[in-house]
């Protein structure tokens, strides 16, 4: 169920939040393999089918990275955010940060959503980090200060999220 969840989330389109494109992957999975078995490796290239460029993280139209992580390993990691703010003219805000990944291997990579957090409890997705590697650095604008930032708020990847 996580793998799907998670494969969802990547198949959203970064600028409109649409899910058509997992639903059209899903019905033609179901179709293709109604009443008969399906292997991972079939799963895998009916996901490809439908990739997107933020999917395309090794830039070979292939989701291993994604299989390979979270299908063939047994890693579930842990994210830690650090960041700082940082004022810039007509109010807005760069927000300067680090994502450390920790209990999954060097090569890890996962797309995380970061998030503002703002007065009246409005909570804004500003940014998507593709995080590899044990530590990751980004710098993304907002138009005014948050009180705070955090990672991935729409629970979409199997993770452990702990402060600095």
């Amino acid at each position: 169920a996580w793998i799907f969840h998670m494969l969802r989330y990547l198949f959203q389109s970064s600028s409109m939040g649409s899910e058509e494109r997992f639903q059209v992957f899903v019905k033609e999975l179901v179709s293709t393999y109604s009443g008969k078995l399906i292997t991972t490796a079939d799963l895998q290239l009916a996901a490809e089918k439908h990739l997107t460029k933020g999917m395309d993280l090794e830039g070979n139209r292939k989701l291993d990275w994604f299989f390979e992580e979270w299908v063939y390993d047994t890693g579930i990691p842990t994210y830690r955010l650090s960041y700082s703010l940082v004022p810039l003219q007509e109010g807005k805000v760069v927000v300067k940060g680090k994502i450390l990944q920790e209990d999954v291997s060097e090569n890890f990579t996962m797309p995380i959503e970061v998030f503002a957090h703002f007065p009246g409890e409005k909570v804004v997705k500003v940014g998507r980090v593709d995080v590899s590697g044990k530590e990751t650095s980004f710098r993304l604008t907002v138009g005014s200060k948050p009180l705070k930032v955090s990672l991935d708020d729409n629970h979409q990847i199997l993770c452990t999220n702990k402060p600095l």
